[in-house]
């Protein structure tokens, strides 16, 4: 899967605890990044910019593989790009 393509889903959530809430607050971020012109490579001037594509890719990269403490950390760092309503949908 690459960033550009990303269409998350319930398909692939691992049975960690909590896996659900996690996955889906990453998928909404990625969605978010990407209708918001993030991509891999699209701004390599930009220091922060470049760091948040990095760390999409390494996200994408966790949630193909079922790595709960990557996904878990790339989430917390960029729980900022969710809404107070996607927060509060996915609560438990």
């Amino acid at each position: 899967m690459s960033y550009d393509t990303v269409s998350g889903g319930k398909g692939g959530v691992p049975a960690w605890k909590g896996a659900g809430i996690v996955y889906d607050r990453a998928w909404m971020i990625l969605e978010h990044l990407r209708k918001n012109g993030y991509g891999a490579g699209r701004h390599p001037i930009y220091k922060e910019m470049k760091r948040v594509e990095e760390d999409m890719a390494a996200m994408i990269t966790a949630l193909e593989q079922g790595h709960e403490i990557t996904v878990r950390n790339a989430v917390q760092r960029n729980i900022r790009f969710l809404t107070a309503q996607q927060l509060a949908a996915t609560s438990r």
